[in-house]
């Protein structure tokens, strides 16, 4: 085995481990930060590199970073949330106006969500 194909299937590994870490601290809800894991291998004059890409909101959930006051998050991902979640609507609204009030409570309030590691404990 090359030290190539070593680094692939190590990035496999990896990919699978992160996302048992992902589930196992509740940070899986749709699937879509585990599927976004990727890893490859670079190569240039003997020095190899496992290179990991993942969707930009990954390091947010790994290091608990929350959002500031000021800005209010886009509505969409809390609607597909909303969904997924089963979270129930209060009567007389829709889940899209629900959406927005919670946007914009975040915007006025900021969040501060608890780490849930999982890049370093793979």
């Amino acid at each position: 085995m090359t030290i190539e194909e070593a680094l692939v299937r190590l990035g496999d590994e990896l990919k699978v481990t992160m996302t048992e870490q992902l589930k196992k601290n509740g940070s899986y809800y749709t699937g879509d930060l585990a599927k976004s894991i990727e890893y490859e291998v670079r190569v240039q004059n003997f020095d190899y590199q496992l290179v990991r890409t993942m969707l930009t909101y990954g390091i947010f959930v790994d290091q608990g970073d929350g959002r500031r006051p000021g800005t209010p998050p886009p509505v969409k991902p809390l609607i597909d949330w909303i969904k997924f979640k089963k979270i129930p609507v209060p009567q007389g609204m829709s889940v899209e106006s629900f959406a927005f009030a919670i946007a914009k409570k975040i915007g006025k309030q900021g969040t501060n969500p608890r780490p849930r590691p999982f890049i370093a404990p793979s």
